[in-house]
């Protein structure tokens, strides 16, 4: 939908289609998983492989995945998307501070993995210590067996700094049954003399995961990573590696002139090097979870990004509407929650 304010008046955004057209290698069908990925779409999406429902999503700023290998077949294949704009009473944003634009609007891809494989975001990287002097690192990886026989599953994490030096790497091994989850929870030695990640100097690790089936390499992953640790305090606020930061920053939305909300991965490096230049070392992020471009940009220029959920706005009458309807709008003034009102 193009943005709002070029049309003679704003008006709902409505029913969108989309067609494209690929091409499956015959191997593919037999020895690999294929994935549809999408970044987001507004507002309520259906995917379709070959006329066949793969799956509907709803909610406009999150991301989704579907396994599409059943529904695919060699050569030519139609992938079709219906995306529904439409306002819906069930679906946030109902209203408030937000921009109504219907459509796929970020990035879409095609995953190819081994039945073996790291799940999508499957992995967790976190830094339980962390000092000037030393760190460890803890990755929790989800690894999917969609292969008809047990595997031998062994995952291996490597960490290398900015340079692309190995820094330490550490693995893990056990079965995987056919069709099981697991997840491997391996935590690093000590790291010496770490890069702590701050806003003043927002130094980058990466993880690369590897997953071997045996011996040999089924698949692999890649992670960001800076090194730092986080605490909130009722009375004192904020702390980044054990020292006191005050958080001075804006709030964002994704929309840009002329894009709106299909703004370009590099747009979102621009915004936040904008704010980031303007002195600030925070960003709300207003009021969805966005691109993950957008937390690409926060890491490698140095803020802190809180993001936050679509349940911002007003309510309605639960009598009043159905999707597609007005309601009665009403204010709200309270909140309860646990019986607590605030």
């Amino acid at each position: 939908d193009i943005p709002y304010w070029r049309r003679p008046a704003a008006t709902t955004p409505t029913v969108g289609w989309y067609r494209k057209h690929v091409s499956i290698d015959p191997s593919w069908i037999t020895t690999k998983r294929i994935f549809i990925e999408f970044e987001a779409a507004f507002l309520i999406s259906q995917v379709y492989v070959n006329g066949t429902l793969a799956g509907t999503h709803q909610g406009g700023y999150t991301g989704f995945s579907y396994d599409i290998t059943t529904l695919l077949h060699a050569g030519d294949n139609v992938l079709a998307v219906r995306v529904d704009g439409t306002w819906c009473d069930t679906v946030a944003p109902r209203s408030g501070e937000h921009i109504f634009i219907g459509g796929i609007y970020r990035d879409v891809y095609l995953v190819i993995t081994d039945p073996l494989h790291v799940t999508w975001y499957g992995t967790f990287v976190s830094t339980p210590q962390a000092t000037a002097s030393s760190a460890t690192v803890k990755v929790k990886t989800e690894i999917k067996n969609d292969g008809a026989a047990a595997a031998t599953c062994k995952v291996k994490s490597i960490v290398t700094d900015a340079s692309g030096d190995i820094v330490t790497s550490f693995e893990s091994a056990a079965g995987v049954s056919p069709g099981a989850l697991d997840t491997f929870v391996q935590t690093s030695g000590a790291i010496g003399g770490p890069h702590l990640w701050s806003p003043s100097s927002p130094y980058l690790y990466k993880v690369y995961t590897e997953v071997y089936n045996g011996t040999a390499l089924v698949d692999n992953f890649e992670s960001p990573l800076g090194i730092r640790t986080v605490r909130w305090d009722k009375d004192s606020g904020f702390f980044l590696n054990g020292g006191h930061l005050w958080l001075q920053g804006a709030n964002a939305h994704q929309d840009h002139a002329g894009w709106g909300d299909a703004a370009a991965n590099s747009g979102s490096f621009r915004d936040v090097k904008l704010i980031k230049d303007c002195g600030m070392n925070f960003i709300r992020g207003s009021h969805y979870p966005h691109d993950p471009a957008f937390s690409g940009a926060c890491d490698t220029y140095g803020i802190c990004l809180w993001s936050e959920a679509t349940f911002w706005g007003l309510f309605y009458d639960p009598s009043g509407c159905k999707s597609g309807e007005s309601g009665t709008a009403h204010v709200l003034n309270k909140v309860t929650v646990n019986n607590v009102v605030s």
